[in-house]
């Protein structure tokens, strides 16, 4: 019988109401879901209302009080000496949870501390890529074996006769040239450098005047034309007083210092400088050490003057006009001719107008000439008052010559016209300067005079000025001329060598690209096209100075500098594979045209990145049989019984799981074939040797193979099977050491004592922050207020103390010891007057803003949640009702037709 249509309806309306229930389900779902988002923005509101940030009690420019956001950089850099971005003046650390002091990238480069992701490579590792492997030959114990022993010997408990040959460790990985760019300043060898070496020479003195401690009272007065020897402190003391301002005095005069132990020591005296000195001052290669007073080695001359072979050593120098290290003024009233040859100043001057490192003044003299050659000067130099200050000379007028010169140390000038080399040529005077160099590192020009090299130069005199070979570096930033109002007339560019580029293809930089491409490349070769990796250098040429630049990103690109990305070398890469050099255009960094003149190295620099990439270590173990028979002995030994783990069945039980067959090619000879199973095999057979044998005997009773750890990796290792040696063990043994000369870390080096002491620092202690972490504001005060960290004084300085320790040594030290020798001394925000914890308005307008955003879409979201029940709740309803229609119209139905039956 067919369904009634009012059935059908009834069956229809029973589904509809399945599927309003269902919606309604997923919509409270819905809901219930809308209340935890809804909880969460709440939190996260709640959250950024309780945070705060750390501040740090600074000055504005017009000299009032503030306070300002901190960060790691701000509150730890200025302990760098030359940082130049914004300092605490209170120099504090952070010291995490975990007792690490973490530092600021900018702290760690200038004092030497390793990164932390050091932390992550083990000691060998870490030595290997800090020393340049500084190993030394030594015998170790290589193995062992037993033998019968002699009566009355003790059993010996657990033993192996295991033989092992382990030869080379692996190598892994991308080098790169070892001639890096590289300025000339570093280069350049000095004739000085040479000649300071010489030591003090066998003068001839017979008929000279001898001055010493015992002779100075039978000495009055200094005469012309005579000879004296000064043999200590006492005489060279003597003579200076008795040097007189006359220009009559003196003519001709001779000193040689001759002491017998090749120096004089000058400490505790007060020194003024020889006045009016006409004649030779010989130094004899010796040195004169603390030398204190108001002047250098001669205050004025008042004729021809010759000055040689002169060191002089921790000058402490506090002039007035006219100081210098050698020759303090000449005199101007008559013609000079000043030498000065092959001296050395280092220490510390402070002089007046017109000073120098060398010599100070000439005293508006047109018609001296003064010649300085083969000097070198290491001083810390402050400009006590007015103006034209110079590493080497102050100020000149007639002629000035000066050449292979060296200056080096600090200057700082409170005027114009201070000059790494020279400070100012008079008008008219000429000057040549040649084959010199300087890194002095002179302040950032506050009066339009400072210059690296030159410190003034008048207007329309640059022809008066010779520069020839000149090197510089300017820490500063100053130009190598600090007021030079004839524009470019004098232009100083600095060299800068790359590596070798050869015609062949072959050479440093060639090198350094093609590791580069072989690790954007993953090791793959087969695209790289070597006449295309000569195109793209020729085509680098045409433009030399991109070249420094590329190889500063190959150089840290290839050791793994975290400031590099592999953009460029996949850029590189693809062009070299196709034949284009579109990478070219994007090649840019410290280098530039106009500051620097581009040489290619001669020299035999480049590596073969084939010979690099991955060589294979190799390791030798025992045949088989003899492992088998090694495993039946111990067997023995272990369960007290003979015949334990039957041989034979040892034997069955390598045959069934490992693979023993053999290969070889050209570079790794004779190898087990299958590399999983020499795998094994090698570790297996190091357990044997260990002496930890449950693991082996489960395997070989359960009749499973043995894996056990990975120490030989199928991509380091390769695995050969040695000959049989015959066990010949009972249970009564004499252990028997066999040795093998092997390399070793040579702890006798400072290179590796200090890398095991800085390794072992990094473990106990230090980490090295990342560029965001140093300067993140959100940083330092998640890290200090929710107390993951405390604030802390910290002396990097120190961690050189620690490096000369014992690595031993460095780990017994206590915690008290250990916080002494670094100055950790904890504080917080609450206990430093300096620091404020205040709220972090602009995060809390953000989190205003995307509370008061997301709670709107939420509640949008719930309005229509609500819109959509109410329907469904209608709907429901009229279902419900219809249905209930429906079963009374078929009920009196039912009745109806059962009336009419009965």
């Amino acid at each position: 019988m067919g369904m009634s249509s009012s059935q059908a309806r009834l069956l229809h309306l029973t589904s509809r109401m399945h599927q309003i229930e269902y919606k309604a389900q997923k919509l409270e779902a819905q809901k219930l879901q809308l209340a935890n988002e809804s909880d969460r923005v709440y939190n996260d509101y709640l959250q950024a209302l309780d945070a705060t940030k750390v501040q740090y009690r600074c000055l504005n420019p017009d000299g009032t009080p503030t306070f300002k956001d901190a960060t790691m950089d701000i509150m730890q850099n200025g302990i760098v000496p030359d940082y130049t971005g914004e300092k605490s003046p209170n120099i504090l650390f952070l010291q995490t949870s975990d007792g690490k002091i973490v530092i600021t990238p900018t702290v760690a480069e200038a004092f030497g501390i390793q990164d932390s992701s050091e932390e992550t490579r083990d000691m060998d590792e870490y030595i290997e890529q800090t020393t340049n492997e500084h190993k030394q030959e030594i015998q170790v114990e290589s193995g062992f074996h037993y033998e019968d022993a002699a009566p009355g010997e003790t059993d010996v408990e657990s033993v192996s006769i295991v033989e092992t040959s382990k030869i080379s460790d692996y190598r892994g990985g991308y080098t790169y040239s070892p001639v890096e760019n590289s300025l000339g300043i570093d280069n350049l060898v000095l004739d000085c450098d040479k000649l300071q070496n010489e030591g003090p020479q066998n003068k001839n003195v017979s008929g000279n005047y001898i001055v010493n401690s015992t002779t100075i009272n039978s000495i009055t007065s200094i005469e012309a034309g005579k000879t004296y020897v000064v043999e200590d402190a006492a005489g060279l003391m003597k003579l200076m007083e008795l040097s007189t301002s006359s220009n009559s005095a003196n003519e001709n005069t001779k000193i040689i210092l001759n002491p017998s132990n090749g120096e004089i020591d000058m400490s505790g005296k007060t020194w003024s400088g020889f006045k009016n000195f006409k004649g030779t001052f010989d130094g004899n290669f010796c040195k004169i050490k603390n030398l204190s007073g108001s002047n250098g080695l001669i205050a004025t001359t008042g004729g021809n003057t010759t000055v040689e072979n002169v060191f002089l050593e921790g000058v402490n120098i506090d002039g007035d006009r006219g100081t210098g290290g050698i020759i303090g003024a000449l005199d101007s009233s008559s013609n000079i001719s000043v030498n000065v040859e092959n001296c050395t100043v280092t220490g510390t001057i402070s002089g007046g107008d017109h000073s120098g490192g060398i010599v100070g003044d000439t005293k508006y003299n047109k018609n001296s000439t003064v010649t300085i050659s083969h000097c070198n000067v290491n001083i810390n130099y402050t400009a006590a008052s007015g103006a034209c200050h110079g590493g080497i000379m102050g100020h000149g007028d007639g002629e000035i010559n000066i050449s292979n010169c060296n200056s080096t140390g600090e200057m700082i000038g409170n005027n114009s016209c201070v000059g790494g080399i020279f400070g100012h040529n008079y008008q008219n005077a000429k000057a040549k300067i040649e084959h010199c160099k300087t890194n002095m590192e002179i302040e950032k020009d506050p009066y339009s005079g400072h210059g690296a090299v030159i410190g003034s130069i008048e207007t329309g005199q640059a022809g008066n000025y010779t520069i020839e070979d000149v090197e510089f570096y300017s820490k500063e930033g100053n130009p190598p001329v600090g007021n030079d109002p004839n524009g470019t007339a004098l232009i100083f560019k600095q060299p800068v060598t790359v590596p070798s580029i050869n015609d062949d293809g072959s050479g440093g930089l060639y090198s350094n690209i093609y590791g580069a491409i072989l690790k954007a490349a993953d090791g793959d070769t087969t695209n790289i096209d070597t006449q295309n990796i000569k195109n793209y250098v020729n085509a680098l040429k045409e433009d030399p100075i991109k070249l420094p630049n590329l190889n500063d990103y190959l150089y840290k690109y290839l050791t793994n500098d975290p400031s590099v990305t592999s953009d460029l070398a996949q850029a590189i890469l693809n062009d070299i594979q196709s034949g284009e050099t579109n990478s070219i255009s994007s090649i840019t960094g410290t280098y530039t045209s106009n500051k620097y003149d581009v040489v290619i190295s001669d020299e035999n620099d480049s590596w073969t990145p084939q010979g690099t990439i991955a060589q294979k270590g190799k390791y030798e173990i025992p045949a088989i049989q003899t492992m088998a028979e090694e495993l039946h002995y111990l067997s023995n030994k272990k369960y007290g019984k003979d015949d334990a783990i039957p041989l034979d069945a040892i034997e069955a039980w390598f045959s069934q799981h490992y693979d023993t067959s053999i290969t070889s090619d050209s570079e790794n000879g004779d190898y087990i074939a299958n590399l999983n199973d020499g795998q094994y095999l090698a570790n297996l057979n190091d357990k044997i040797a260990s002496g930890s044998l449950d693991d082996i005997f489960n395997a070989i009773n359960n009749n499973t193979k043995y894996t056990g750890t990975t120490n030989y990796s199928t991509d380091k290792w390769v695995v050969s099977i040695g000959g049989y040696t015959a066990p010949n063990v009972t249970y009564k043994q004499k252990k028997v050491i066999d040795y093998e000369t092997v390399l070793k870390w040579d702890t006798s080096n400072p290179k590796v004592a200090t890398a095991m002491a800085m390794w072992l620092l990094i473990q106990r202690g230090i980490r090295v922050a990342t560029d965001y972490e140093a300067s993140s504001i959100e940083y330092l005060s998640n890290m200090t207020l929710k107390n993951d960290a405390v604030f802390t004084t910290f002396d990097p300085a120190q961690v050189a103390q620690l490096a000369e320790m014992a690595p031993e040594d460095i780990l017994a030290l206590t915690e008290k010891e250990y916080n002494e020798i670094l100055c950790i001394v904890n504080t917080s925000v609450s206990v430093e007057t300096s620091l404020r914890e205040v709220s972090d308005e602009k995060n809390l307008k953000k989190a205003e803003a995307k509370y008061e955003a997301d709670m709107n879409q939420i509640n949008r979201k719930d309005r229509k949640y609500d819109t959509e029940l109410a329907a469904l709740d209608t709907e429901r309803s009229a279902c419900k009702n219809e249905m209930e229609t429906l079963k009374s119209v078929a009920k009196d139905n039912v009745d109806r037709t059962f009336k009419l039956f009965s």
